[in-house]
């Protein structure tokens, strides 16, 4: 869109800080383009470097500021609640899904830009083979409300690989609640309303889809992994 309204790119990376500052100003926000990755804390929107050489490059820091502006806008930001990271990261996919749900709702451009700031990281993602429980559910959550609520076929090969090791992990009665519960963050009005969703999961039975013994196996094979931080493998598409 704004790469085909200017002949020379440069243009956009010349434009893109003065842009950022008129949209900080009215989001009551700083926007700052530097860092490592896309996050906000309500006050400081944070947005990657990026080679700006292409239209989809500067179509992909756009999604992720539109990501981003819907967290300012649509989330809440004082939570106290004390939580496990399983748990933050239980929180982050099904906000995700929630405010790009708004956002699509408010402003019909959204989701091409949306599209453009996700697809590179799915498309890694999916050549992940194995993905230990404690990332696997949160992110199999996000892709189960996101392929159906948004429409988003370009994600139905994650979701996939996704639902194939949830079975293989909790059997596919469990598999089927899962995908029900995911879609239940459409009636979500708030950041608040996500974490009462969220502690509702155990409703889903997840300790219980196989036999104790099949059981101890998984958590021998992957108690290794699961130890580890669960944002670690979720992080680069959630934030």
């Amino acid at each position: 869109m704004i790469s085909r309204a200017v002949p020379n790119q440069s243009n956009f990376k010349q434009s893109l800080p003065i842009v950022a500052a008129a949209l900080g100003r009215n989001c009551g926000v700083t926007i700052e383009i530097g860092g490592s990755g896309a996050y906000t804390n309500g006050k400081v929107i944070s947005l990657p470097f990026l080679e700006l050489e292409t239209p989809e490059s500067e179509r992909k820091l756009l999604g992720l500021l539109c990501h981003e502006c819907g967290h300012v806008r649509f989330s809440e930001f004082n939570n106290d609640e004390k939580i496990s990271a399983f748990e933050h990261s239980l929180d982050n996919a099904l906000e995700d899904v929630r405010i790009e749900i708004e956002m699509d709702k408010i402003y019909p451009g959204a989701e091409r830009l949306l599209k453009a700031a996700h697809i590179g990281d799915i498309e890694s993602l999916a050549n992940k083979p194995d993905w230990p429980q404690a990332s696997l559910i949160p992110m199999f959550l996000l892709c189960s409300a996101e392929r159906r609520l948004l429409n988003r076929e370009w994600m139905e090969a994650l979701l996939k690989i996704l639902r194939d090791q949830a079975i293989s992990f909790f059997g596919k009665e469990v598999c089927d609640k899962l995908e029900g519960f995911a879609l239940r963050v459409k009636d979500c009005k708030s950041t608040r309303e996500v974490q009462v969703l969220r502690r509702s999961l155990g409703l889903c039975g997840l300790n219980s889809s196989r036999e104790q013994e099949d059981d101890s196996e998984r958590r021998k094979a992957f108690g290794e992994k699961c130890s580890q931080t669960p944002e670690a493998e979720v992080k680069s598409y959630t934030d």
